[in-house]
């Protein structure tokens, strides 16, 4: 999303610049982190660094290799400047005025990114933020007193993710994005996966991730695996689904969410991010944060005859689909320009 508001305020005639740390290369920490959980393969992995995102051909890019801050000389002099990470919000307080009115683009409560007392102390300053769910919003307002909030919910490309309606499939097909990040919850995934293929143990099994499976969170059994596949085979793993299953303990907002159900593919979620708005008239089952609910759920859409999946399918694509990128970019544009009218 971040990626996605940059080229289209250019678009729209905005002067916009990118600074960011090189993509796709472990810091030391994240390193010792990933020895400490057995994973060494991944932990000394040098992979050439990865594009990322933010790289936009309409967009200026500048990478900074320091894992310390940012220098004023390494930011352009603007009229706002934006964070979207908590220590990132720290280092920008410190900048001259002329680098512009500081906003905080929060997209998670980022906890597990460093100690509480840190990461708290960033959104208690006090600056105009940008969030994308409702209890983010609460969070921000209750807990650190924020008073200027703007919400701009998250958008998804209707003409990448998008599928004609459709029967169920043959042989039931179920599918989620890998991530060994445990708040994700892909072991509840596992778990649920194998607890339903006891009672039906013939459907199928899809799953796509920008990581390897790790020992420590490996993969179900019998699972078709795609590693870092473009964005259009995405969208055909989505659209090939009966169902999308979403086991986060904790997550801003959850993306692939809205991809799925913008394919008409229903999502069993677990009440973190924005499943808990985006499932409230229907286009999939919300279940308790544990294997057992969501095994029960995934059984339900096997068994759900095609007539009443299809209701579910159509809830799901109508969710979402009157919501497209240009209006939650003009969400944010108007955010922006509120801030610096301020």
């Amino acid at each position: 999303m971040v990626a996605t508001y940059a080229k289209l305020l250019q678009r729209r005639g905005h002067t916009v610049k990118v600074v960011s740390g090189v993509p796709g290369q472990l810091a030391f920490h994240e390193r010792i982190r990933a020895v400490w959980r057995g994973e060494w393969k991944h932990a000394f992995s040098f992979e050439k660094p990865l594009a990322g995102h933010a790289t936009q051909p309409e967009v200026p890019l500048t990478t900074v290799a320091r894992s310390t801050g940012f220098l004023p000389s390494e930011l352009p002099d603007a009229d706002v400047l934006i964070a979207t990470w908590w220590i990132v919000a720290q280092w920008l307080d410190s900048m001259p005025q002329s680098k512009g009115v500081r906003i905080h683009f929060v997209q998670n409560y980022e906890i597990w990114g460093g100690s509480s007392d840190q990461v708290d102390a960033a959104y208690r300053i006090n600056s105009p933020k940008i969030t994308t769910t409702r209890w983010l919003e609460d969070l921000l307002r209750n807990e650190f007193g924020q008073k200027i909030v703007a919400l701009v919910p998250n958008s998804v490309d209707l003409t990448l993710f998008n599928a004609p309606p459709r029967s169920k499939n043959g042989i039931p097909t179920v599918g989620f994005v890998y991530n060994y990040f445990k708040p994700k919850g892909c072991d509840i995934i596992a778990e649920a996966i194998d607890l339903a293929r006891q009672q039906c143990p013939a459907f199928r099994v899809k799953c796509f991730a920008s990581v390897n499976p790790t020992p420590n969170m490996p993969l179900p059994r019998n699972v078709e695996f795609h590693y870092r596949p473009p964005q259009t085979t995405i969208r055909d793993i989505y659209a090939s689904c009966d169902a999308w299953l979403f086991g986060s303990r904790k997550d801003g907002f959850g993306l692939p969410l809205i991809e799925a159900m913008a394919c008409r593919t229903p999502v069993i979620a677990t009440p973190a991010g924005a499943a808990p708005e985006l499932l409230l008239h229907g286009g999939g089952i919300l279940v308790k944060p544990d294997a057992r609910s969501m095994a029960d759920a995934i059984l339900a859409i096997c068994d759900m005859p095609d007539s009443e999946w299809n209701v579910m399918s159509h809830a799901a694509f109508a969710a979402v689909s009157g919501y497209a990128l240009e209006d939650a970019c003009n969400l944010f544009e108007t955010a922006l320009l509120k801030a610096t009218a301020n």
